[in-house]
């Protein structure tokens, strides 16, 4: 079998001036065993996903977004001393779904054993079972799991993109704080939600974010409280319909992309977060790219809690 992981190449700032530096030159190609602040793996695979296909292109579509993006955002958020290293995508195409787990997982403990931060783009939401195993297989502690989905993500039977949530916690086998954010009102049968009370999962509804507002950071704080390390996952289709129309199941009731990023910036500047990703972005399904930019204005706001945090 041959690399495991491929080179990435990314685009280019589509604006080139010394006052204003883009946050797409902030990413790197990694270079051997160099040790980074946050280590990029991209994800192309959606050979898992129970609905409509297209996020295996998400990691390329995220990663042209950001060209849109400068590095700094009023009144003090600065990425530019942030350390971002690519590290390429994993070879996923045209594996089967348990092969494409076992080589994301290799390719995932990879990134975590040289990053502070793992920074995973998927792809569908199957990816953040060997994302998680991989963490789990580094952290004496389990970490805690917070993960923003219009749905729970429960399911019985074999692997698939609508039970990657439930084989993380099978996994980690009740040792871990685990909080849904954002399930949306008729998107998830009501077994579902007596499977999450048997887990222990939390879940806070997108109807009870909205009503906690700024306070949501501060709950999610309360209930991962003393967790060692936080893995966060974010499904796309946590977004309401018209930020997110690109994605394999569509909803109303969503989050902006401003509320999503502000919750995720405090949670990277506060917690002891270890790893990440995006998934369920599918380009394809959304020729005016605004799914994508709504993703990427997420993600500059994690990445700029981290720069706090960090730098």
């Amino acid at each position: 079998m041959g690399p495991i992981i491929r080179r990435l190449s990314l685009p280019k700032p589509h604006i080139r001036d010394p006052r204003d530096v883009r946050l797409l030159s902030l990413l790197r190609q990694q270079r051997g065993s160099q040790e980074a602040q946050v280590g990029l793996l991209a994800l192309p695979y959606d050979g898992a996903s129970l609905g409509r296909k297209g996020a295996s292109e998400g990691p390329k579509a995220l990663l042209e977004a950001l060209r849109f993006f400068s590095s700094y955002s009023p009144p003090d958020v600065d990425l530019r001393a942030l350390s971002i290293h690519v590290f390429g995508e994993a070879a996923l195409q045209g594996k089967g779904v348990r092969e494409a787990h076992r080589i994301a997982r290799r390719a995932a403990l990879q990134v975590l054993r040289l990053s502070r931060v793992g920074l995973f783009l998927g792809g569908d939401h199957s990816l953040t079972y060997p994302c998680f195993a991989a963490l789990l297989s580094l952290e004496p502690r389990a970490p805690a799991l917070v993960y923003f989905d219009a749905h729970l993500d429960l399911r019985r039977g074999p692997p698939s993109s609508g039970n990657g949530i439930g084989r993380a916690l099978a996994l980690a086998r009740g040792r871990v704080a685990a909080v849904n954010v954002g399930a949306r009102p008729f998107s998830t049968a009501q077994a579902y939600f007596r499977r999450a009370r048997e887990l222990g999962l939390t879940v806070i509804t997108s109807q009870r974010a909205m009503e906690l507002g700024e306070g949501l950071a501060e709950e999610l704080l309360r209930l991962i409280s003393g967790a060692d390390a936080l893995y966060i996952s974010v499904d796309a289709d946590v977004l309401d319909a018209p930020y997110a129309p690109g994605v394999s199941s569509p909803g109303i009731s969503g989050f902006t992309p401003l509320a999503l990023g502000r919750c995720l910036f405090e949670l990277a500047r506060r917690c002891p977060l270890r790893a990440v990703d995006f998934c369920e972005l599918a380009p394809r399904l959304d020729p005016s790219g605004v799914t994508a930019l709504s993703l990427a204005h997420a993600l500059a706001w994690l990445l700029a809690g981290l720069a706090q945090k960090l730098t």
